[in-house]
């Protein structure tokens, strides 16, 4: 059976198309050829780049090692506000608020406060030393991580490649820009803040009230110790 293609309505095949934009991408590579590829070789610059874009990678962890020693140092000896004083800033405050199981519009927004309060204790305490003043600077790159790795058995090794950037410092910018969100008192779950006050600490007062309960009344005072008692 023969078909008449000039019998067909064209018009019904119109009503098929432009019916959705189309993105097409399109790339491009340059591909150095003749003395260009010749210099290229000569000058050592590709594989200058390819070292250190791996030795890269290898600050970018050594980095991370000093933001953990950092923190840790920063917090080691670090307390909340313990007493309440009425200002919605306490660890005894948060404590009878999150005892409450089913709270109130008010309640609530006390509670979110005493979150906040106890974050920015937090922040405040990780931000406020002199050196977080320089832990995304140029200083972490060309003084403060090669002070660092001195005690690492293949610190010499360690020093050769972070020395490799003294120069090239831009090259973290995205990163400490990341990095930077731990040290935040907001309510983010990036935040190193956030992470104690809202995941770690309610996991700890849950732990601790679980045995109290068996025997019968539970007491703050009992339960979490106050600054200097442990």
């Amino acid at each position: 059976m023969l078909i008449n293609l000039d019998n067909i309505n064209m018009k019904s095949l119109n009503d098929f198309t432009n019916l959705y934009p189309v993105s097409k991408t399109l790339r491009f590579k340059l591909i150095p050829v003749g003395k260009t590829l010749e210099n290229f070789k000569a000058s050592g610059i590709l594989e200058e780049d390819t070292r250190r874009a791996e030795n890269y990678l290898k600050v970018k962890s050594i980095i991370d090692d000093y933001h953990k020693a950092y923190i840790d140092l920063m917090l080691s000896d670090f307390h909340f506000i313990y007493n309440s004083s009425g200002r919605n800033n306490s660890l005894e405050e948060y404590y009878t608020l999150y005892s409450i199981r089913k709270k109130n519009d008010k309640e609530l927004e006390l509670f979110k406060k005493t979150q906040t309060s106890l974050r920015k204790q937090i922040a405040d305490r990780l931000t406020g030393d002199e050196r977080y003043k320089r832990i995304f600077k140029k200083e972490l790159i060309q003084q403060d991580l090669i002070e660092y790795i001195k005690n690492y058995p293949d610190s010499s090794d360690k020093e050769k490649i972070i020395s490799e950037f003294r120069n090239f410092t831009v090259y973290f910018t995205g990163f400490h820009e990341n990095r930077k969100k731990m040290y935040s008192e907001e309510e983010k779950s990036t935040a190193i803040a956030y992470r104690i006050v809202h995941e770690n600490l309610p996991r700890f007062i849950d732990n601790i009230i679980s045995v109290p309960l068996k025997s019968g009344q539970v007491n703050i005072n009992q339960t979490i110790p106050e600054k200097g008692k442990n």
